[in-house]
């Protein structure tokens, strides 16, 4: 996940606030990296919702968009 760029190791730098939103059964993107991403970014939020794949907000519409509701209000 590292790389040769050094892209990973400088996650901790960004400072705009993040929200992750995934599903915890993305065939694409394993739940365990957003968790990663999540731990690296410092002002990051991770919205996981369950039996969704990579596609959260067309499983979860509602609750998606009341997440990004409060992501912006709160930031």
């Amino acid at each position: 996940m590292s790389g040769t760029s050094g892209h990973y190791s400088r996650l901790n730098e960004l400072r705009q606030p993040t929200l992750i939103v995934s599903g915890d059964r993305d065939p694409f993107f394993p739940a365990k990296n957003h968790w990663v991403l999540y731990r690296e970014l410092p002002n990051a939020q991770l919205a996981m919702y369950p039996n969704a794949g990579h596609g959260p907000h067309q499983q979860h519409p509602q609750e998606v968009a009341a997440q990004i509701d409060y992501f912006l209000a709160t930031t």
